[in-house]
């Protein structure tokens, strides 16, 4: 991970201002859109909103799954090819620290 956010290089240092940051940002934001859109709802006591966050969070999990999964899928395939290039070429490629990587990690 380079750290690199939209045009900004974002330090492995400078990491710890941004929990602050989004805390002073996400309160006011909250408290004036996202709680009043929550009671229009009829979603009022904190162990409701409690739940919501928990579904939310539930549902974020299975996303990032799912995302797992097909990354997985598209190295395996890689991978797969790499390993075929160097059987039929019989001399070693770039891709041998790849597949090396791979066995010693997933297998």
């Amino acid at each position: 991970m380079t750290g690199e956010l939209g045009g900004w290089a974002l330090k492995p240092d400078q990491m710890q201002v941004v929990n602050p940051l989004l805390i002073l940002i996400f309160i006011p934001l909250f408290e004036t859109v996202v709680y009043p859109l929550l009671a229009k709802c009829n979603i009022k006591r904190p162990l409701q909103k409690l739940g919501i966050g928990g579904v939310l969070a539930a549902v974020a999990f299975v996303i990032s799954a799912v995302l797992e999964l097909q990354l997985q899928v598209c190295f395996l395939m890689f991978v797969d090819f790499c390993i075929i290039v160097q059987f039929i070429k019989k001399n070693p490629t770039r891709c041998n620290n790849v597949s090396k990587f791979y066995y010693s990690i997933f297998m």
